[in-house]
């Protein structure tokens, strides 16, 4: 059975490097994007079937909201787990609306970020 990648979209080196040991314990494949256009560029590509989106919603180039609307777009069917600081109500419901699979609140721990990636993907 192939591995299931998961497109990482953060620019937090530390958070990048944090997130993709986890994937990695699960056995899965991080495929790692610093900005938005990289990952919209990668995803679009279709260079590999991606299994997830994993997203940061504040990124350099891109806000996260945008992202979500042209990965939707491009493929509706792969979920997007988005994580994110913001507790803001309004954020949380458009994030939804427009694709979200959910959203992880940081700081988060492993076990939560392994379980909302495996339910995202049907595993669970």
């Amino acid at each position: 059975m192939k591995k299931p990648h998961v497109l990482l979209v953060e620019d937090d080196e530390h958070l990048v490097d944090l997130y993709a040991s986890m994937i990695k314990l699960m056995e899965w494949v991080p495929v790692v994007c610093r900005k938005g256009g990289e990952a919209l560029k990668i995803f679009e590509s279709a260079e590999f079937p991606v299994a997830v989106i994993l997203l940061d919603l504040i990124l350099p180039d891109i806000h996260g909201i945008e992202c979500i609307c042209r990965f939707k777009k491009t493929d509706p069917r792969v979920p997007v787990v988005v994580c994110t600081g913001s507790e803001h109500m309004n954020e949380i419901a458009l994030l939804k609306a427009e694709g979200a699979f959910d959203i992880l609140s940081k700081p988060f721990v492993a076990n939560d970020l392994i379980a909302m990636l495996k339910r995202a993907v049907g595993e669970i």
